[in-house]
């Protein structure tokens, strides 16, 4: 026979303390009559309109570019395969 060592148990987990916590009274927020508040309405703006005047583009009939075609009807040639 021969003995084997046993691990001795595990400790028990630590206890967990639970804090009640009171929730602290809301208070009031104190206006400065002398400093503008957030919730004061602001004048709307008012976009300046500039009127632009508009040409219509001119349309011309002269070519700028014409195509050439300078390679044969038949296409190139390839070489004969054996």
């Amino acid at each position: 026979m021969s003995e084997v060592p046993v691990a001795p148990p595990p400790p028990p987990p630590p206890k967990i303390r639970v804090k009640a916590v009171e929730p602290k009274p809301i208070e009031q927020p104190k206006l400065n009559p002398k400093q503008p508040h957030i919730f004061v309405q602001q004048k709307a703006f008012q976009p300046n309109v500039k009127q632009l005047e508009v040409k219509a583009p001119e349309i011309t009939t002269q070519t700028v570019f014409e195509a050439k075609l300078n390679t044969p009807i038949n296409g190139p040639k390839r070489p004969a395969m054996k």
